[in-house]
């Protein structure tokens, strides 16, 4: 009797396998047509274009495409570890499934640390082409079954634009208020090329923002410094400026 339950087990875990290695290439074929670049990224900018609405609505499902495609795969390579073989060969121990508390957050989502800019190449518009981003970690709200991930990103000078710093939220569950909350853009207050994120210190994310300290350097090797608490920069140990305006970014 242990040895058919056992040998029903596998076949039912075998099934769900092949079920969510569809899903997962599916979801994948659909991530893929969600990241082509439908709209110019100035259209996320700017509000009052007559595309908006429909670039914000096509961004939007973009994002919930490709976290279904991560959740669907974290599903597939949990199912794959459950199929490894247990310690013990009775047949008695069942597969069980523990729910996500409210308010979860994975602990590699709320570690601040540096990443690869390129691998943000196919994500939203307003993320793309950064030259340093750091991870500066989660957070859930209206709806405590999401999270929003927080980034710092940095932005060589363009021919139409300076050299920028941004907090840029990424998640399918932001609403425009939490957007309005976090999502935030500084220049830098007099030209150079471009700024590097070296480190960051201190980050707090709280309901009305997010605090902490920046280390930058630019492209003339001059260390910068920028409050993201009291939005002021330094340059070289000095005031760059006596304040920055943070200029609250577009939904996207």
């Amino acid at each position: 009797m242990n040895h058919k339950r056992l040998l029903m087990n596998m076949i039912f875990i075998v099934s769900l396998m092949a079920g969510l290695i569809i899903l997962v290439r599916i979801s994948t074929d659909a991530s893929i047509i969600a990241q082509e670049p439908r709209c110019p990224e100035d259209w996320y900018k700017n509000p009052q274009h007559p595309n908006f609405e429909q670039c914000l609505e096509e961004e939007r499902a973009g994002v919930q495409q490709r976290v279904q495609t991560e959740a669907t795969t974290l599903a597939l390579q949990q199912t794959q570890y459950a199929m490894q073989p247990a310690a013990t060969a009775t047949g008695e121990d069942e597969l069980s499934n523990t729910p996500v508390p409210p308010h979860f957050i994975p602990p590699a989502m709320q570690i601040v640390k540096p990443l690869n800019p390129e691998d943000f190449i196919d994500g939203p518009p307003y993320m793309r082409h950064s030259n340093s981003t750091w991870q500066l970690g989660a957070r859930t709200g209206v709806d405590p079954y999401a999270y929003t991930r927080f980034y710092l990103q940095s932005f060589r000078a363009s021919d139409t634009a300076p050299a920028r710093l941004a907090i840029n939220p990424f998640s399918n569950a932001i609403t425009p208020d939490e957007w309005n909350t976090y999502a935030r853009e500084w220049e830098v207050p007099s030209f150079v090329d471009a700024i590097t994120i070296t480190q960051v210190s201190d980050i707090t994310i709280t309901t009305t923002g997010i605090e902490g300290q920046v280390f930058l350097i630019t492209s003339n090797n001059q260390t910068a410094f920028f409050n993201l608490t009291t939005e002021s920069w330094t340059l070289a140990g000095h005031p760059w400026q006596p304040a920055a305006t943070a200029t609250p970014q577009p939904v996207p």
